[in-house]
């Protein structure tokens, strides 16, 4: 590790290298057999960022938001697909949870034992 605490280049490194996505603050999934990409939940810019945020001030609904995500023209193609927004705020959810499972130098983190015995309840 370097002289900081947190190395955040290795951790986009890393990040980019378990997802195979070299374009940072994007995020791909497949569906339908084909590869969309939207904004990563917690890497994208600030404009974009701001434009969410208007759009919930203004008091979009699921399906303008998830257009918002993936832009008209990829959106439109995603419909016709047979794609709906819950997926869109599916696969939001998901990026975020990869992400925040990383350690401090961009590994992947494992649940504690105690978690598993948890589930399996």
């Amino acid at each position: 590790m370097s002289d900081a605490d947190i190395d955040y280049d290795a951790i986009l490194a890393q990040q980019q290298e378990a997802t195979g996505n070299s374009e940072l603050g994007k995020t791909t999934f497949k569906f339908a057999d084909q590869v969309w990409s939207i904004p990563h939940p917690l890497l994208a810019d600030d404009e974009w960022k701001a434009g969410l945020q208007d759009l919930r001030d203004d008091g979009a609904g699921d399906v303008e938001v998830a257009e918002y995500h993936m832009g008209a023209e990829q959106w439109e193609r995603f419909k016709a697909a047979g794609g709906r927004s819950g997926i869109v705020f599916d696969v939001f959810r998901r990026a975020a949870q990869q992400m925040v499972a990383l350690d401090g130098e961009g590994r992947p983190t494992r649940r504690s034992t105690s978690s598993a015995r948890r589930r399996k309840r």
